[in-house]
């Protein structure tokens, strides 16, 4: 070997070994990376081993491959109506199931739970409209009780809380989500209201896709418009009023009866004589269930003095069991038994006009 052709091999070799090793490694024939690029796929060989992710082609894993196609299933059949729960209306003004939820959850039910959603898992979620038809400011801050009822029993808490407080008159919008099986379905479902824990209250139900039937409030029809002498203890009679008597859910459409209970409220009008004036007692009045009499459980405190020819107008509540079918009011007239009215809780007329 000549002395002119050891320096070329010196100086070519070097260069071009490394190249055609690259060549060996990344190309075989030259053509592997644009078949890989038009099938979207990402080649054979050391590429999908170590080729980075971000290098302008993603390289699907295991993993990818057995995370559950997202869907979103609204329910059609939707009916949106206002129910009254204390003293707010809530209606349900969207229902749908969804799978592939992400990001973290608005207003968790506690600082232990979980606070993101989970994307492979289904929820259903119920969109809510809070309308304050009450004269305070109702709080559903931390209100997580109000379950999902489905049509095969299953009852589902929600994973977050209500999460608004709403002003007297004005209405706010909140969204619940619900952790529910892949196979669930919103049909026939309701949505269960509850007070701060699931027993204390009284609770309501609304329907998704059904008409929602009110049964309450009920007119006592035959002590409306009533005019009865009052009397208490030693003053002089005057005369009591009955501007509304209700069977109702709550007291005067605020608030929420005790599980178990109705709320039979009334309200009077008190007029003194003309010449005199007279002590008003509202907590003297009592209900009778079964020959057992009871003292009014809501504004029993109302009394006073009452000047000449003055009216004031006062409202009293009792709870009743809400099995009971008959009962009596006593009004106290100067009398040992009162003046007696009997009701029959089935001759009550629904009050829609009560707002």
């Amino acid at each position: 070997m000549s002395e002119r052709f050891q320096r070329f091999v010196a100086l070519v070799v070097p260069v071009t070994c490394p190249v055609l090793l690259c060549a060996c490694i990344f190309g075989g024939n030259g053509r592997g990376s644009a078949v890989s690029a038009e099938r979207g796929d990402a080649g054979a060989g050391p590429q999908s081993a170590w080729w980075p992710a971000d290098a302008g082609m993603r390289v699907p894993s295991e993993a990818d491959a057995a995370l559950p196609t997202p869907f979103t299933k609204a329910l059609t059949t939707l009916i949106t109506q206002p129910v009254r729960w204390a003293d707010v209306d809530v209606s349900v003004t969207s229902a749908r199931l969804e799978r592939g939820l992400s990001g973290a959850v608005m207003a968790p039910v506690s600082s232990w739970d979980a606070a993101s959603f989970d994307p492979t898992k289904v929820y259903a979620v119920i969109e809510l409209k809070l309308q304050n038809k009450g004269d305070k400011e109702a709080d559903y801050s931390d209100r997580s009780t109000w379950d999902l009822l489905l049509k095969n029993g299953d009852r589902l808490g929600s994973i977050d809380a209500v999460g608004i407080s709403v002003l007297p008159g004005d209405a706010g919008a909140s969204t619940l989500h619900y952790a529910a099986a892949a196979d669930a379905v919103l049909e026939g479902a309701q949505l269960v209201l509850n007070g701060d824990d699931r027993t204390t209250l009284e609770p309501e139900q609304i329907a998704l896709d059904a008409k929602y039937v009110q049964g309450f409030p009920r007119r006592i029809t035959s002590m409306v418009g009533q005019t009865i002498p009052f009397k208490e203890s030693d003053w002089d009679p005057c005369a009591a009023h009955v501007d509304e008597a209700v069977v109702d859910t709550g007291y005067r459409r605020a608030g929420r009866a005790d599980r178990g209970t109705r709320v039979v409220w009334l309200t009077l009008a008190f007029t003194t004589k003309p010449n005199g004036s007279n002590y008003v007692n509202s907590g003297e009045l009592r209900i009778i269930v079964d020959g057992r009499a009871s003292a009014a459980a809501h504004d029993w405190y109302q009394y006073g003095g009452v000047g000449a020819g003055i009216t004031v107008v006062r409202s009293v509540g009792f709870e009743i069991d809400k099995s009971a079918t008959r009962f009596e009011i006593m009004i106290p007239d100067g009398t040992p038994t009162g003046a007696r009215f009997p009701v029959n809780v089935a001759d009550t007329v629904l009050a829609t006009d009560i707002p």
